[in-house]
């Protein structure tokens, strides 16, 4: 791929937040052009001459690139630099079959931890969901079924299980994102965190692995269907 394209591409998606650093502003650009296959498998990243290209020192550079490479997104080849290794429609089924073995148990554990005053928080959040999607407040909806994962997972009391789950899913939070943000997902996603939610608070541990299941199941149709359309195989 040429360079200057690919200096571009990284220039054009990079937002400088105020309350960001550098080296994060960086690893955002890079994991977002990489995972959305806009810097294809194979594509060599040059740190020099990005640095000289966005006058800025190599270092946060370096730094964030790092970050990728333990998300197994790029890899360091000597003599050749940072190679993008991308993702494909295989690595999003293996996240999945993962996510599907791990996740009931943290959903179960929270279950039998939780005490009333919780399963109202919870409750409270799904409220909370459901009005900003009916306000249309995409982004507020996105927010909020993120932390209904980390609201259900912290009360899991399983701190590696947490860790695990994030390291694994993080490299497809843009397709998770962007499926949710069509609204046939939404309202389904919304309605599997309820049934989520009422086998939590009153059904069996067999019921709720089955709620986790089917939501799973359906996240991932999703993702491979956006992925599909990127032409990501």
């Amino acid at each position: 791929m040429d360079t200057d394209y690919i200096d571009n591409i990284i220039q054009s998606n990079l937002y400088l937040k105020r309350n960001e650093t550098l080296t994060d502003s960086l690893y955002s650009c890079f994991r977002q052009t990489v995972v959305l296959g806009k810097l294809a498998a194979g594509t060599c990243i040059c740190e020099e001459r990005l640095s000289k290209s966005l006058h800025i020192s190599r270092t946060p550079i370096r730094v964030a690139l790092d970050r990728l490479a333990n998300e197994h997104l790029v890899k360091r080849v000597p003599g050749e630099g940072v190679v993008v290794l991308g993702i494909s429609l295989r690595d999003a089924e293996e996240i999945y079959e993962i996510r599907k073995a791990l996740e009931p148990l943290g959903f179960i554990k929270a279950a039998h931890n939780m005490e009333e005053v919780d399963f109202e928080n919870m409750r409270l959040l799904l409220e909370r969901g459901e009005k900003e999607n009916a306000e249309g407040d995409v982004d507020a909806v996105v927010a909020n079924f993120s932390e209904f994962n980390q609201f259900v997972l912290g009360h899991a009391s399983m701190a590696r299980l947490h860790d695990i789950i994030d390291s694994i899913s993080v490299y497809l939070s843009y397709f998770r994102d962007n499926a949710i943000r069509k609204s046939a997902r939404r309202e389904i996603a919304l309605k599997e965190h309820w049934n989520i939610y009422l086998a939590m608070r009153f059904s069996s541990d067999e019921k709720i692995r089955t709620e986790i299941e089917t939501h799973l199941l359906n996240n991932y149709r999703f993702v491979a269907k956006v992925m599909g359309g990127l032409g990501i195989a």
